[in-house]
């Protein structure tokens, strides 16, 4: 019986490979009969035992046949994403290509002068704006065209060859994704605008070289910290950094001979002049002595600012000066100024008490505009008009004294001054405006 169960096991285990039968064929069984007898009738236990030796090559055929079909899948996906192609190409000057790869880099090569573009949409490029996400400008260009990148919302990153001589007007307006650029020293001219609110622009390196900075070149770049201007530069514009409201400090090489910065604030070189006071630097602010004149619209938009003192050298407060200054509560203003300009305060919204000097003849338009925290106000003898919009939205406004020299009070004066029950008008006053009181309880 023991001779029969082992012809039996060895019997089965030949049948569960190909080589089976002829593994069969070669054993010697002796007996048909009793092998047959066997395999039919034998019991449970033994049927287990035959079983389990026949199903594992399959299992393991089957975990073969995956593992190849993985692979297989893997190698045909990085095939693919390694695969990059150009999808778009152009001129874009007289000797100079573009193209468009797939990965939204695009290149500019040859040589010379980018063409300038008067018009955004005529930029070749303009319709796949939205694909760009780097540029390369390769050695041989000379200049960065006018409007070659407006709107470019997805360009993160740019390269310029040191070679490149000027960035035109509007280059790289609106590109809000962009997060930092070295401008290197071949450059001497940064155009108009040519940065304008890239939001995200928080890393500048303007090389020794830069000789101009135009209008507006970094407006209302929101992420910009700080920025150092080197020994070349010569012309600044007053609004080169106007509306950077993280801005603390404005550094300037001190070989530089025409502009200095003194606790991150820009001047001239003597400080005459104070040109631009950051947009994001905090706390209260003293102006030096020294300071004759302000650059146009110095403190705009400085938001953190909260208090101000204006030197006795200062004559005039000119339009726009602290316009927007939302945390302004503060500000001494000295008896050598005899005019303040248009809009020069309005919008101060934390602006609670003003003390207009004499010498002051004239408060111009929309001076105090939408001071909503204003509730007094104190008008000098020398005023002889009061401009359009002067006081218009100033809604705690509760107490204003006009003097007898006031002879006009200009459209729309006090125009929604809801909190003004009273006001007694001069019979000097022959000429008032439209709309001058309206909606003004008084």
């Amino acid at each position: 019986m023991k001779r029969k169960r082992f012809l039996a096991l060895l019997l089965a285990a030949a049948l569960a490979t190909q080589s089976g039968m002829a593994l069969a064929a070669e054993v010697d069984v002796g007996n048909d009969e009793d092998v047959t007898e066997e395999i039919v009738l034998n019991d449970t236990e033994d049927a287990e035992e035959v079983s389990e030796p026949a199903e594992e090559p399959q299992e393991e055929e089957i975990a073969e046949e995956d593992s190849v079909q993985a692979i297989t899948v893997q190698d045909d996906v990085d095939v693919s994403e390694s695969e990059v192609t150009i999808v778009s190409r152009g001129t874009c000057g007289d000797n100079l290509t573009w193209e468009l790869d797939s990965e939204g880099t695009l290149t500019i090569r040859g040589e010379g002068a980018m063409t300038n573009w008067k018009s955004t949409g005529n930029v070749p490029w303009y319709s796949k704006k939205d694909s760009i996400t780097s540029v390369v400008i390769e050695n041989g260009v000379t200049n960065i065209g006018e409007r070659a990148f407006d709107s470019c919302s997805r360009l993160a990153n740019i390269t310029i060859s040191n070679g490149v001589e000027s960035i035109g007007d509007v280059a790289f307006y609106y590109c809000s994704s962009l997060t930092s650029i070295t401008i290197p020293n071949s450059v001497t001219s940064i155009g108009k605008m040519a940065f304008d609110s890239c939001s995200r622009l928080a890393n500048i390196t303007i090389s020794d070289g830069v000789t101009n900075i135009g209008e507006a070149a970094f407006e209302v770049c929101t992420s910009l910290t700080s920025v150092t201007i080197p020994r070349s530069v010569t012309s600044l514009a007053d609004d080169a950094f106007w509306g950077c409201s993280a801005l603390t400090e404005i550094a300037v090489a001190e070989e530089n001979t025409q502009y200095s910065s003194q606790d991150g604030v820009l001047y001239n070189k003597n400080k005459t002049r104070l040109i631009r006071y950051p947009g994001g630097k905090s706390g209260a602010f003293e102006i030096p002595d020294s300071v004759t004149s302000m650059g146009a619209y110095a403190f705009e938009r400085c938001v953190s600012l909260t208090a101000v003192t204006i030197p006795r050298s200062l004559t005039s407060i000119d339009e726009r000066l602290f316009s927007n200054c939302s945390s302004l509560e503060n500000i001494t203003i000295p008896d050598s100024v005899t005019s303040i300009g248009e809009s020069a305060f309005s919008y101060c919204s934390s602006l609670k008490n003003i003390t207009i000097p004499e010498g002051v003849t004239s408060i111009g338009t929309s001076t105090f505009e939408q001071c909503i925290s204003l509730t007094s106000v104190t008008i000098p003898d020398s005023v002889t008009s009061i401009g359009d919009s002067t006081f218009r939205g100033c809604s705690r406004l509760t107490d204003v004294t006009i003097p007898d020299s006031v002879t006009s009070i200009g459209m729309s004066a006090f125009h929604s001054c809801t909190s003004l029950t009273s006001i007694e008008i001069p019979s000097s006053v022959t000429s008032i405006g439209n709309y001058a009181f309206i909606h003004a309880p008084a």
